[in-house]
C-alpha cells in the first residue's frame, strides 16, 4: 500500500515536471518566433528593395543608352552650340523616357567621338526605411561612339583646284554622265558601256548613283555674307588637256577689247587655251547629247546626316541666277562646240549667239547661293547631276533638278571645283571645311615628273582598345599612258601627337594584288593596261588596322588627315579620272560602356 502511493507520488511528480517543462517551451517558442517573424520579414522587405533598386537601375540605364546613342551623332562638331546639338538630344531622349535634365549629366567622353550620359534616381525604400535607411541613390552611366562619314579632300574652304590661288598640282572635281564608258574613271555617275570594269553587270554599272554627287560645305563658327561657288560648273568640250578651246588668236584680241574682258587680270589665262590654271579638261568620252549640268544647294534644317532630305536654300534677293530671291539651284546647258567660233560667239554680247550662263561659268567662278548668315556648326549640301535633260524654262526649278527624269543619252565629263568665300571676294572663307563624304571624283590633268600630295580622309580618334579598320577604295586610279603611276597612303603625322606605322592590306577587284607592285602603303606600277598588268576599270582596296591608341590634333582643321600622294612618270601626261571612298569598318552608331 504504503510501495503503491509512493509510485503515485513519483509518478505525479514527474507529470509536473513535464507541465513545467511544456510551459517553459512554450514561454520560450513564442517569443524567439515573433523574433524570427521579424527577421524574415525585413528579409523579405529587403529583397523587395533590392528588386527595386535592380528594376529602377535597368530604366536608368536604357534611358542612358538613349540619350548617348540618339546625341552622340552631333559630335565632334556640335556638343552645346547650334539646336539640336549632341547634349540638347540627349537631354530630351532622357526626358522621354522619364528623367529630367536636373538628374541628367551629359558631357564629351573620352574621345571627340564619344558622348557620356549619366542619370541618378533617387528611390524610396519600403522595408529598408525600418533600420533607417529610408532611400537609395541610382545611378547609371552609358557612353556611345559615332563614327561618322569620313571627310575627304580638303581641311578648308576650298575642295579642288582653285585657279585664283594657283593650282599646280591640276586635280579637279570631275562628274561623269550615264552614256560615258565607266572605265573612263567616274566610279557613280557613268552607267553605261561598262564592259570589262568593276561593278559591271550586263554592260550597266550596278553601282551607279542617279542623285550623283554631294558636298558638305561647314562653318564651325557663326558666319554672314558668305558666297557658295562652283568654278566652271557648266560642261563645255574643250578636250582633256585644255588643247583646243575653239578662239582664235584674232577671236582673243576681239574678245579682250569689249567689256567686261577688258578689266580681267587674268584673260589670257583663262580663255587661251591650254593646260594652264584656269582650264578644268572638260572632255566629250562618249558625248552624245552634252551633258547639262544641274546645281542644287540644300541646308541642314531637316537632318545633318542625310543631305538630300533637306530643302533646298532660298537666297535673298540678288543671290539667285536672275538676280531676285530665287531657289539657290540651277543647271546649266551642255556646251559642245561645232566651229572655230563656237566660245566666241557664246561670249560675244554683239554676236547674236551670246550666252549669259555661258559668259558668267565658262572658267570662273560662279556663285551658286549667297547666305546672308548661318550659327556656328551650320551645315549646307551642294548637290550635282548630270543625267537630266534641259528643258528651257525649269533651269531653277528644284522640283526637276532635285526629281526630273533621267536622260541616258547624256555624255561627256564636267570639271569643276567648289569653295566658300567671303561676299566680294576670292577670299575663301577662315575655319570653314568644304569637303566629300565617302565618295571623292577626282580628275587629273597632271604633267610627269611631279608628286602631288593630297588629303584623303580625316579620321577622328575612337574605336576602343581594339581599334578600327579604315576602308579605303581607289576606282581606276593612276592609268596613266606612257608611263607609271605610284601611289603611296600616309596616316596623321601631326607634330605633339603619337604617329603610327599602318599595315596596309591591299587588294583588287576582289583578289591579291600582284606582289611585285606592293611595298607597305605604296603602290607602284600602276598603268593604264588591262589589269592585271594595268589597273584600268579595277578597283584597288586597302584595308587599314588603326590602333586602338591612335591620337591626333582633333582641334586644328589640318590635323588627323591621312594623306595619299601621287607620283607620275616624267615626260607623261596625266588625264586620270578616278573615284576615291573611304568608310569605316563596323557600325556608324555604337555603345562602347
Amino acid at each position: 500500500m504504503i510501495k503503491a502511493r509512493t509510485e503515485a507520488r513519483q509518478q505525479s511528480t514527474v507529470a509536473a515536471r513535464h507541465r513545467r517543462a511544456h510551459d517553459e517551451d512554450g514561454g520560450f517558442i513564442l517569443p524567439w518566433f515573433a523574433l524570427l517573424l521579424i527577421v524574415m520579414v525585413a528579409m523579405a522587405g529587403f529583397g523587395v528593395d533590392v528588386w527595386n533598386w535592380w528594376y529602377s537601375g535597368q530604366k536608368l540605364q536604357r534611358a542612358a543608352d538613349a540619350g548617348a546613342l540618339s546625341g552622340v551623332v552631333f559630335l565632334p562638331a556640335n556638343f552645346n552650340s547650334t539646336l539640336p546639338s549632341a547634349e540638347s538630344t540627349a537631354f530630351d531622349a532622357v526626358n522621354i523616357n522619364g528623367y529630367s535634365p536636373a538628374q541628367t549629366t551629359v558631357k564629351v567622353g573620352a574621345r571627340p567621338n564619344q558622348l557620356e550620359v549619366t542619370i541618378t534616381q533617387t528611390v524610396a525604400n519600403n522595408f529598408a526605411s525600418l533600420i533607417g535607411v529610408n532611400s537609395t541613390d541610382i545611378t547609371r552611366t552609358a557612353v556611345a561612339e559615332f563614327n561618322a562619314p569620313i571627310k575627304m579632300g580638303s581641311p578648308t574652304a576650298d575642295l579642288g583646284c582653285d585657279p585664283e590661288h594657283g593650282c599646280s598640282a591640276k586635280h579637279w572635281l570631275n562628274i561623269g554622265a550615264p552614256n560615258v564608258n565607266q572605265q573612263t574613271g567616274d566610279r557613280y555617275a557613268d552607267l553605261n558601256n561598262c564592259s570589262g570594269s568593276w561593278g559591271c553587270a550586263g554592260n550597266v554599272n550596278s553601282e551607279y548613283i542617279g542623285t550623283n554627287y554631294v558636298y558638305t560645305v561647314e562653318f564651325p563658327n557663326a558666319v554672314s555674307n558668305v558666297d557658295l561657288q562652283i568654278y566652271d560648273p557648266e560642261y563645255a568640250n574643250g578636250a582633256t588637256n585644255c588643247d583646243n578651246q575653239w578662239i582664235s588668236p584674232a577671236d582673243l584680241g576681239t574678245l579682250q577689247g569689249l567689256a567686261p574682258y577688258s578689266s580681267d587680270p587674268n584673260f589670257a589665262a583663262r580663255y587661251g587655251g591650254g593646260q594652264g590654271d584656269f582650264c578644268t579638261g572638260d572632255d566629250g568620252t562618249n558625248l552624245g547629247a552634252p551633258q547639262p549640268t544641274a546645281w542644287i544647294v540644300r541646308d541642314s534644317s531637316v537632318s545633318p546626316f542625310q543631305p538630300l532630305a533637306n530643302p533646298v536654300v532660298t537666297g535673298p534677293v540678288g543671290s539667285g541666277p536672275s538676280g531676285a530671291a530665287s531657289p539657290c539651284a540651277h543647271q546649266f546647258k551642255g556646251y559642245n562646240p561645232d566651229s572655230g567660233s563656237y566660245f566666241f560667239d557664246l561670249l560675244n554680247p554683239g554676236s547674236g549667239q551670246y550666252d549669259d550662263d555661258f559668259a558668267k561659268s565658262f572658267h570662273q567662278y560662279y556663285t551658286m547661293c549667297h547666305i546672308n548668315s548661318a550659327p556656328a556648326g551650320a551645315k549646307f549640301f551642294i548637290q550635282v547631276r548630270s543625267n537630266l535633260k534641259f528643258v528651257p524654262g525649269s533651269q531653277n526649278d528644284p522640283s526637276y533638278l532635285a526629281n526630273g527624269a533621267q536622260d541616258l543619252s547624256i555624255g561627256g565629263q564636267n570639271r569643276y571645283s567648289v569653295r566658300a568665300v567671303n561676299s566680294g571676294t576670292s577670299t575663301i572663307v577662315a575655319g570653314a571645311n568644304t569637303y566629300a563624304e565617302t565618295h571623292l571624283p577626282i580628275y587629273s590633268n597632271t604633267v610627269g615628273g611631279q608628286s602631288p600630295n593630297f588629303y584623303l580622309a580625316r579620321l577622328l580618334p575612337g574605336g576602343g582598345a581594339s581599334g578600327r579598320v579604315l576602308h579605303l577604295e581607289f576606282f581606276d586610279i593612276g592609268d596613266v599612258g606612257g608611263g607609271t603611276t605610284t601611289i603611296a597612303v600616309t596616316p596623321p603625322n601631326d607634330p605633339g601627337f603619337a604617329v603610327f606605322t599602318p599595315t596596309c592590306a591591299w587588294s583588287a577587284n576582289g583578289g591579291a594584288m600582284p606582289a611585285s607592285t606592293i611595298a607597305g602603303c605604296t603602290v607602284s606600277g600602276i598603268t593604264s593596261n588591262t589589269y592585271p598588268s594595268g589597273f584600268q576599270g579595277v578597283l584597288v582596296r586597302v584595308d587599314i588596322k588603326v590602333p586602338g591608341n591612335y591620337t591626333c590634333d582633333v582641334v586644328k582643321p589640318s590635323g588627323c588627315w591621312f594623306r595619299i600622294q601621287m607620283s607620275y612618270t616624267s615626260g607623261t601626261q596625266a588625264n586620270d579620272t578616278t573615284t576615291w571612298d573611304a568608310t569605316i569598318g563596323g557600325d556608324p552608331v555604337r555603345l562602347v560602356k
